[in-house]
């Protein structure tokens, strides 16, 4: 599985953090996504005063954000901002900076497609076929991060309390992690080798979309 890589000096927190005024404000409905999570077994469940008992864990505070479409938005572990110590997402400006570099050290560059990249595909096979024999497609995958799984020394590091005295601890990618983006990137890469095999026509992936374009006939 993923490894995190931790900054330098960098303490695990055993000690829940202080709830976000955001996550408290809607922590009815964060709690039943994870809960959906925990059934999908994306994640455990612990007793907050079992969790704490756990050598190595590191708790961060469990936060939220708008998305698109998504009345109930996202559920975020605010891995950039614990008040105390360092967070595993790096301190400073020039903390997570590190981070970055350190990751991309492992996993590589994100490389996305640009607008452009992606209107001159679509002119290409224009120009081949003509604009009445080509189509568009698209397609996604579901849960993408849920996809990629930590390694079990890692896993105590993505510690969340919440709530109900509990504890959610993160056994697949999550958003809140600076890493997640960077190892995803891996399986973005080989699902483009792998469809680019498979198709007639071409396409271009944007972390776990695939945007494509191919005759009719195909």
């Amino acid at each position: 599985g993923v490894r995190i890589q931790t900054p330098p000096l960098f303490k695990p927190q055993s000690e829940p953090a202080p709830f976000r005024k955001k996550y408290l404000m809607v922590s009815n409905a964060i709690n039943k996504m994870l809960y959906d999570q925990f059934l999908a077994k994306t994640l455990l469940f612990l007793p907050t005063s079992m969790a704490r008992t756990v050598k190595g864990i590191h708790f961060a505070p469990q936060h939220w954000t708008p998305k698109k479409r998504k009345r109930q938005g996202r559920p975020i572990g605010d891995e950039a901002n614990r008040e105390d110590g360092i967070p595993i997402n790096g301190k400073t400006t020039q903390g997570k900076e590190a981070i970055r570099a350190q990751l991309r050290e492992e996993w590589g560059e994100i490389h996305h497609p640009t607008v452009d990249e992606l209107v001159n595909m679509v002119l290409s096979l224009a120009d081949e076929h003509g604009w009445e024999n080509i189509v568009l497609w698209k397609l996604d995958l579901a849960g993408a991060f849920n996809l990629i799984r930590f390694h079990i020394d890692s896993v105590r590091q993505l510690a969340f309390a919440l709530t109900e005295e509990l504890t959610a601890i993160h056994i697949t990618g999550m958003f809140g992690w600076t890493g997640t983006p960077y190892a995803f990137q891996v399986v973005t890469r080989v699902l483009s080798a792998l469809v680019k095999q498979a198709i007639s026509g071409k396409c271009r992936w944007y972390v776990d979309d695939g945007m494509g374009v191919s005759h009719n006939r195909d």
